[in-house]
């Protein structure tokens, strides 16, 4: 399980964010599942 803030989940989805590739590639090597809050979910969204 790996607790995750609203930063990296922006830069997963949004191949325009500056470190999309990195976190995309970072997720590879990631205990899944990713576990956040409902406020770093809000802030996200």
């Amino acid at each position: 399980m790996t607790l995750t803030d609203a930063g990296p989940l922006i830069a997963i989805v949004d191949a325009d964010e500056p470190d999309h590739a990195a976190c995309v590639d970072a997720l590879d090597q990631l205990t899944i599942p990713l576990v956040t809050t409902w406020p770093a979910f809000t802030e996200a969204m």
